[in-house]
């Protein structure tokens, strides 16, 4: 019964292991589609995508982040919050 806990405990962390390397293997603005549906951060932002090119505050207090020439020559606009939560993203 041990041997068989054991195996499922290994097993669960090599699964986990994966699920970086997947998120990396993703479009760009696939990840960018699913920070927006399942909420994103600054950090989780910085993560996947490096420093960025540019960053400005505008106005309203919005922090605007945009990384240039991605995957097909895209631009890509990242718009968080004042909490450092995602609000908007453009491409």
């Amino acid at each position: 019964m041990k041997k068989i806990i054991i195996a499922l405990i290994i097993f669960s962390f090599c699964g986990c292991g994966l699920v970086p390397a997947y998120r990396r293997a993703q479009p760009d603005f696939q990840k960018a589609a699913n920070m927006m549906l399942y909420g994103g951060s600054k950090n989780m932002v910085r993560s996947d995508w490096g420093e960025p090119d540019k960053k400005e505050i505008l106005e309203d207090g919005t922090e605007a982040w945009t990384y240039y020439n991605r995957q097909d020559g895209r631009t890509f606009i990242f718009y968080f919050n004042k909490k450092a939560r995602l609000v908007r993203a453009k491409i």
